[in-house]
């Protein structure tokens, strides 16, 4: 007898289980277009057509790689009168 009852015990906290999962889906099917909303703005944020983050850190990138340029020639302009 005891072991129908520690059985049953079982399938309630399993059905307990089974029903927060359940309500956990709906809650996350719930949120799934604001969350992919959310992504997609991120994502042009980030990408954006040209004018993203990515496209600005390249640009930096780009300049700084230019302004050292020029500053190593003007150096190396500045070592040569000097010799």
């Amino acid at each position: 007898m005891e072991d129908v009852q520690e059985i049953l015990k079982r399938i309630e906290s399993i059905e307990k289980k089974q029903d927060d999962v359940i309500i956990g889906l709906n809650e996350l099917t719930t949120a799934w277009p604001y969350i992919v909303r959310r992504l997609d703005q991120i994502e042009k944020v980030i990408y954006g057509n040209g004018d993203g983050i990515i496209a600005k850190v390249a640009s930096f990138g780009f300049i700084s790689s230019v302004v050292v340029a020029i500053i190593a020639a003007g150096l190396t302009a500045i070592a040569s009168r000097l010799m």
